[in-house]
């Protein structure tokens, strides 16, 4: 059994960012508010291009041997496994920031787009990694990376979870070991909490 990820959409989500970037930046020299989200763009563009790596997952289980090698424009690498010790499969959803510009004041403005947030004039970006480990039945977990998602607003109409789940649960299956997801809350499902609570306390109190 062969598995491929391509990863085109990380690929095409830099290229997209990178083209955002540099275009509000051209536009708007002028403006350095807007030169700065057009460098943060532009810097989220490249790292996910960067980052990115299409993952081949080969499977024999006649042979009991297993391997999964990852290809990026920067770095590669392959590791071998047996696939009789491999006791699950973890799919592991990680939230990680990263920031640009300078912060001279500890109060957010408020400014939250498409998965960047604003803390004086520092930017941050918000983006979700994912990562399965191979938990083998000596304790030993196997860990590789399978995707680097920008957060934003897609998260809230489309979560790449279920691509990501999709292509974990093949090898699960193949092999007849359980998978296991593990995530932060998506974006939809903070705004939803965050909805509910605020309609939870607008409701009037009984005996009032």
């Amino acid at each position: 059994m062969v598995l491929k990820d391509h990863n085109y959409s990380g690929y095409a989500g830099g290229a997209v960012s990178l083209i955002i970037g540099v275009g509000v930046a051209v536009l708007f020299m002028s403006n350095l508010i807007a030169v700065g989200v057009g460098v943060l763009f532009a810097l989220i563009g490249i790292a996910l291009i960067a980052t990115t790596k299409m993952v081949t997952i080969t499977l024999d289980k006649a042979a009991g041997k297993g391997a999964i090698e990852l290809k990026g424009i920067i770095g590669s690498g392959s590791r071998d496994m047996d696939l009789s010790k491999i006791k699950k499969l973890t799919l592991s959803k990680i939230m990680t920031s990263s920031g640009t510009g300078s912060r001279y004041s500890n109060q957010p403005t408020g400014a939250i787009q498409f998965g960047a947030t604003q803390y004086g004039n520092r930017q941050y970006s918000i983006h979700y990694e994912y990562i399965v480990n191979f938990v083998m039945d000596t304790g030993e977990s196997l860990p590789f990376k399978l995707a680097n998602v920008s957060a934003g607003i897609t998260d809230v109409i489309m979560s790449p979870d279920e691509k990501e789940m999709k292509f974990v649960k093949q090898i699960a299956d193949f092999l007849g070991v359980p998978m296991e997801f593990v995530a932060p809350p998506s974006l939809g499902q903070t705004l939803s909490a965050i909805t509910q609570g605020i309609s939870g306390g607008m409701q009037t109190p009984p005996g009032m």
